[in-house]
């Protein structure tokens, strides 16, 4: 009997408080999915969920009378989370799914394990551990599991039907859990229903992106992808070109020990080089508008061989921010550090540590510094202030408040007569 009982996360004190109380009379609790999945890998396990043949409504009432916080999160689809000690836990009644749309579901509450275990994705998360750890299989998951293989559960178009989303799903999980070849059955249903990616939700597609992108090594998953029009599907015009370069920064991240970035490996793999195309995608994927900026802001300056110096790196790091630089020299230096000498490389490596510790310093003057001047506030003080600021960049910054002082009284003394430009 395989079990995961031994496992430090199984012994948490508030988890056997809540399987007990789950565990009453004729009533049966398991937890589910990536937990158990996670732990017979022995990966770390994040999030924990609970099976149970228990009613939601009465799943509520039964914390409700402890100390753990109740939350009805899709109470309809049967799940509760209860909250405690800032751990959660998702709680859902065992189901089936009457309806499906591509995006939603009618589900019935049933007692049947294998029922519940059907209407699951892919065959390693529909592993269930009991009260005790012991690992229950009613899909074959435990196989697929030792063999690192990606299956749908039953029929695999029938499955994606029921939720498109599972389309990019089964190329995440393929990134991160999958080796050697794709499954042929899921791949080619994947293909096939990809036109009902249009009617997800682009904040979900460009989650999974993320998560995809995320993986130790998703190229393999990227390439099935690319060659089955998926990306076409999601609004990503990807190029050979650019899995080429992606291949060459998941190398340089292993030379280099850098951690995975997943938007350092977006920004390879989908080359944005025109503000429109950004404001496009970014549209299209709904991106956080933090990233479409940052995204904009990488089409401000490209990484140059013969510039790159501690200097210039830092002028762009006041212009444009510390991670766009970092990233772009990572870049640079996993795409060319077969064709640079060691001095160079450790050259452009000790500027990324610089870079990643420096604190970026404030301009020195101020809009009162000016107006002491007798000039009237307005569109000029900016101009002013924003000449003097270049001639401070200039400087690698070193020009100090009594320098800039005497910067401002010639730019001003110049100004009297003729606009700074």
């Amino acid at each position: 009997m395989v079990s995961i009982a031994q496992h430090k996360w199984f012994c948490d004190p508030d988890l056997i408080h809540i399987l007990s109380l789950l565990n009453q009379g004729k009533d049966k609790s398991c937890i589910v999915g990536g937990a158990v999945r996670n732990s017979l890998m022995n990966l770390s396990v994040q999030d924990i969920d609970i099976a149970t043949t228990i009613l939601p409504e009465v799943i509520m009432k039964i914390f409700s009378q402890t100390s753990y916080k109740v939350i009805p999160t899709g109470i309809s689809y049967g799940t509760v989370t209860i909250i405690k000690n800032k751990k959660s836990f998702d709680i859902t009644t065992l189901r089936s799914d009457l309806i499906t749309d591509g995006r939603h579901a009618k589900v019935v509450f049933t007692h049947d394990w294998k029922a519940d275990s059907l209407r699951r994705d892919f065959t390693i998360n529909a592993l269930y551990a009991d009260q005790a750890g012991r690992v229950i299989d009613y899909v074959g998951g435990l196989n697929d599991l030792k063999n690192r293989t990606i299956k749908f559960i039953g029929n695999a178009h029938h499955r994606i039907l029921e939720d498109y989303l599972r389309i990019l799903r089964f190329f995440r999980f393929f990134a991160h859990y999958g080796q050697h070849d794709i499954d042929p059955d899921g791949l080619a249903a994947s293909i096939q229903a990809k036109a009902g990616l249009k009617i997800l939700s682009s904040e979900r597609i460009w989650l999974e992106i993320k998560k995809i992108l995320e993986a130790k090594n998703p190229l393999h998953a990227i390439m099935y992808m690319h060659n089955g029009g998926i990306f076409k599907e999601i609004f990503l015009n990807v190029q050979d070109s650019s899995i080429d370069q992606l291949s060459q920064v998941i190398e340089g991240e292993k030379v280099f020990g850098w951690e995975i970035d997943p938007l350092l490996r977006f920004i390879v793999l989908i080359p944005l080089r025109e503000k429109q195309s950004i404001i496009s995608i970014a549209k299209k994927l709904s991106l956080p508008r933090e990233i479409k900026y940052f995204l904009l802001a990488c089409i401000g300056f490209n990484i140059e061989r013969e510039k790159i110096s501690i200097q210039e790196m830092k002028r762009f790091f006041y212009l444009y921010g510390r991670e766009i630089v970092v990233i772009k020299l990572k870049i640079f230096l996993s795409l060319n550090y077969k064709n640079l000498d060691r001095e160079e490389i450790c050259h452009i490596r000790q500027i990324i540590l610089d870079i990643e510790h420096w604190i970026k310093p404030l301009f020195p003057l101020r809009g009162d510094d000016v107006l002491k001047y007798g000039i009237p506030p307005g569109k000029k003080i900016g101009n002013i202030l924003s000449y003097c600021e270049k001639e401070w960049i200039k400087s690698s910054f070193k020009l100090s408040y009594e320098d800039l002082l005497h910067l401002l009284q010639k730019v001003i003394k110049f100004s009297r007569n003729r606009k700074v430009s």
